[in-house]
């Protein structure tokens, strides 16, 4: 489970920093807001999988 946290926590660190960019844009804001809503979704399934606890059924 550990295993799982660490693998994702950089994807949710890089999907944080896109929605702060996106945030930030100066230009192209409608396509910025656009991707901010959609990377704001991927991030939180990714906080989610992170979170769960993964049940394995005995063989």
């Amino acid at each position: 489970m550990d295993d799982l946290k660490a693998i994702l926590a950089r994807p949710i660190q890089v999907a944080e920093q896109v929605i702060k960019w996106a945030e930030e844009a100066q230009t192209c804001r409608q396509e910025c807001l656009e991707l901010k809503t959609k990377v704001e979704r991927l991030a939180s399934l990714l906080r989610q999988a992170a979170r769960a606890d993964l049940y394995e059924r005995p063989a």
